[in-house]
């Protein structure tokens, strides 16, 4: 183009006689002559040289062995990314490119990272995509003496577009299981006429069938209450993107006395085969079933993920499952050589009179229970001396190492007040014990304990002192309680419950009034819950420094030391304050960083704690963490409510 120009402009020139701009134009052509040959020449040696020594490295035997390579081909310099060579399939790939020889592979592709080739890796970490197409990369480097100190990588781009669009298409069509529940159909039916029922269910099979429609899957019914759906992987990220609409939408179906119906929803995905697939959903149903219902709960090959669940669970008023209950565990504690109960760390009054209600159940069936329990970090001394100075109770408490020398093959071990094995009393007595039940209210959380021989677990309790009283009537009569033990299991209620006050159902009021007819004495149980005045004057300044963030919520920090009864007590005090909807109070407890939160409303605090590690009910939860300042705990928890509520 350069020269054409200048002839132009030469010819040009003499037609106009400007004989010496002509002459201008003739020196500049032989000038760019001279240029482009010794150009050409040196580019061509290079590039030939850079070639055989390729070769040569490689010990190859014909110098075109690397142009005709079947797959595309790059070299370049390891030092600096300096492009070396490439073959024709390489520039059907990036496409022509202008002094080709004069840029880095960085230019060429910026996203392109070739240290894993520096590393010594024989293949990239990641296929990289071009245009359209995407290429597993494989490469491998060649030591020079001669030219680019480093040496020389050679990589060589295996398209894999089609086998990428067929392992995507492959995860995306497989199979996942999904299990509708409804929560509360025997409320929703109960004293309805034929008429009326089949109209109801009509409607909720609407909301069902509209849910499922996108996901063209198969839907049928399973029981009267519950319904399952098989349909593709692809559809589950729509159905998460929606949060389950139909948790919301099926509560449009109410009685003529308002009741609405709730649903439950299990997903199984990732699984090896369709059983295990519907076993997940299993799991997934009791899940959420476990944790109050009303959400959806997703489970795979590694995790449950939790998506709804901020109601509070619905109470059922059946003692059938009681009942049922109560026959297993009878059998399970007349099967043992002996019986160990055992509740979380930080034992507080609700596994004391959890633990005592069990000591009594054993002692009704003839077997001795013994209670583990940490006499310098649990919170319900003063209880426990009660208990110990029962002639009944004479060696009942030991501590963790005394149970693993007394436990054996027949040892029956019953955790209380929790389901997580790392909160427990003692984790080596959980795993070296080969029979476990497990009796709790708390709302469960991902890492329950499994393999487990009883369970007893119902979320809509107000304690498992109201459990284990709802399993000790149908084994035994009030007056087999004795006093101290009926005031214990009334303390477990109080606590928590805050004096009747939250959580409470018609359960909860029978419970307390079994109680009260096997000698309980409320006063002298309100009384194991007093301060002295030191402890006092700390709960007040804890709830006097009360910050309130968001829409309701009030958080205090105890900066001096205290303990978790204060801080309980502290966080119950804050939510008598006009506005506050839930309470948290931060503070240190040995080498751990704590929060308690409490809520009197429809926040839910369990949820707030599970994003910190923690766990609990909706009502009252909380967190242990070792790795955080008390600091950086709050942050955390105010960065939560500011985001999310």
């Amino acid at each position: 183009m350069y020269f054409a120009a200048l002839v132009i402009f030469a010819i040009v020139a003499l037609i106009m006689a400007q004989y010496i701009m002509a002459g201008g134009f003739v020196v500049a052509l032989i000038l760019l002559a001279v240029y482009t040959a010794i150009y050409k020449k040196s580019t061509g040696t290079v590039a030939l040289k850079r070639i055989e020594n390729v070769l040569y490295a490689a010990e190859s035997s014909g110098r075109g062995a690397l142009s005709v390579i079947p797959i595309p081909t790059l070299a370049f310099s390891l030092s600096d990314g300096t492009l070396l060579w490439a073959n024709d399939l390489f520039y059907e790939i990036v496409g022509e490119q202008e002094h080709f020889f004069e840029i880095t592979i960085t230019d060429l592709l910026p996203k392109f990272d070739y240290t894993w080739l520096i590393d010594g890796k024989s293949e990239a970490t990641e296929p990289v995509k071009v245009g359209n197409s995407l290429y597993r990369i494989f490469g491998s480097v060649v030591r020079t003496d001669n030219y680019y100190a480093g040496g020389w990588g050679v990589i060589y781009w295996e398209n894999v577009t089609e086998l990428a669009e067929l392992r995507e298409e492959y995860i995306y069509s497989r199979f996942t299981i999904v299990i509708i529940l409804l929560d509360n159909y025997d409320d929703l039916i109960k004293g309805l006429t034929d008429i009326e029922k089949a109209s109801l269910l009509a409607g909720i099979d609407d909301q069902i069938n509209g849910w499922t429609k996108i996901t063209d899957g198969f839907l049928t019914r399973m029981d009267r209450d519950k319904r399952v759906c098989i349909f593709e992987e692809r559809w589950v990220s729509t159905l998460v993107e929606g949060n389950f609409s139909l948790l919301e939408s099926i509560k449009e179906i109410k009685t003529a006395d308002g009741l609405y119906a709730t649903a439950s929803i299990g997903v199984g995905r990732g699984a090896s085969n369709p059983l295990e697939c519907f076993k997940f959903a299993s799991l997934a149903i009791d899940m959420a079933l476990s944790r109050g219902g009303d959400q959806a709960v997703i489970k795979d090959k590694m995790n449950f993920t939790f998506y709804g669940g901020k109601n509070q669970a619905v109470e059922r008023n059946t003692k059938v499952k009681s009942r049922v209950m109560a026959n297993v565990l009878s059998k399970l504690i007349l099967d043992a050589s002996d019986v160990m109960i055992m509740g979380h760390k930080f034992a507080d009054f609700d596994v004391l009179g959890a633990a005592s209600g069990l000591v009594a159940i054993a002692r009704k069936l003839n077997r001795k229970a013994s209670i583990v329990i940490n006499f310098e970090t649990n919170l319900a001394m003063p209880l426990v001396r009660r208990l110990m100075a029962l002639p009944e109770y004479d060696g009942v408490f030991i501590t963790d190492q005394d149970a693993m020398l007394k436990s054996g093959n027949r040892t029956l071990l019953i955790i209380v007040d929790t389901n997580r094995p790392e909160q427990v009393e003692s984790e080596s007595l959980l795993q070296s014990v080969t029979r476990t039940a497990v009796i709790d209210h708390h709302r469960r959380a991902a890492d329950y304990i499994l393999d487990v021989a009883f369970t007893f677990h119902e979320p809509y309790a107000s304690s498992t002192s109201e459990l284990v009283t709802d399993l000790f009537q149908f084994i035994a009569e009030p007056s087999e309680l004795n006093k101290v033990e009926a005031e214990a299991i009334m303390a477990g209620i109080m606590l928590d419950t805050k004096n009747f006050t939250l959580k409470t159902g018609t359960r909860t009021f029978e419970t307390a009034a079994f109680i009260r007819r096997a000698g309980a004495d409320t006063m002298e149980a309100d009384r194991l819950f007093r301060l002295d005045m030191s402890e006092t004057a700390q709960k007040a300044k804890v709830v006097s420094n009360v910050k309130m963030y968001g829409d309701g919520f009030a958080v205090s920090e105890m900066t001096d030391p205290g303990d978790m009864v204060i801080a309980a007590q502290a966080a119950d005090n804050m939510l008598k304050i006009v506005g506050v909807k839930a309470s948290f109070v931060i503070f240190t407890l040995g080498e751990m960083s704590c929060i308690s939160a409490r809520s009197s409303s429809k926040i839910n605090v369990q949820l707030i704690m599970e994003k910190l590690g923690g766990g609990g009910n909706s009502q009252a939860a909380g967190v242990q963490i070792r790795d955080k300042t008390r600091t950086e705990l709050k942050n955390e928890v105010i960065a939560i409510l500011e985001s999310d509520y």
